[in-house]
């Protein structure tokens, strides 16, 4: 198993020392350094490697399950993680086209949004302080009133909008235009 594109190197230092030279750049950056000092901080506080053990061996669980189709993997990812902390639409939104381009076989905009577009736009998004769901909600609420309509009632709930109407052409004019 591995992270998404950018984000396996920062992981794997911050694990195997603690920290990472590299610059957080992306609010998963800041996610994984938090986690991370969240568990090297409960490490400090146990008193028995045993009782560590035993936490990990017997009470921490993982789920593990291979669809069939590769284009179940979005709805999935959006089911399981949308139960605790609930996703952003932004995540949703990526995730959507992450789908749509395994359903229709079209490699090359899941390329271009994971290793191309999506980074800048998260990395754009950091620069400005936008890390919070409300925040990349802002965002979007921005960009479909610059783009596709000016209501700014309208502009609310763009991921349920573009589930419910937006031709799968036209979600893609975000990404497209992003520089």
């Amino acid at each position: 198993m591995k992270l998404g594109e950018g984000h396996q190197g920062y992981f794997e230092s911050l694990v195997e020392n603690g920290t990472s030279n590299t610059p957080i750049t992306t609010k998963s950056h800041q996610n994984l350094k938090d986690a991370v000092k969240e568990f090297q901080d409960w490490l400090k506080e146990q008193d028995d490697i045993d009782a560590v053990v035993q936490c990990v061996c017997k009470e921490l669980g993982f789920l593990f399950y291979i669809p069939e189709m590769k284009e179940e993997i979005g709805i999935m990812f959006e089911v399981i993680n949308n139960r605790g902390k609930h996703l952003s639409e932004l995540e949703k939104i990526k995730n959507d086209l992450f789908y749509f381009s395994a359903k229709n076989h079209k490699e090359d905009i899941k390329e271009q949004v994971e290793k191309k577009k999506w980074p800048k736009i998260l990395e754009y998004l950091n620069e400005i302080g936008y890390v919070s769901n409300e925040q990349e909600g802002r965002f979007l609420r921005n960009c479909r009133i610059v783009f596709w309509d000016t209501h700014k009632s309208r502009s609310h709930h763009v991921y349920d909008n573009l589930k419910q109407g937006c031709p799968p052409d036209k979600s893609l004019l975000m990404i497209k235009q992003t520089k």
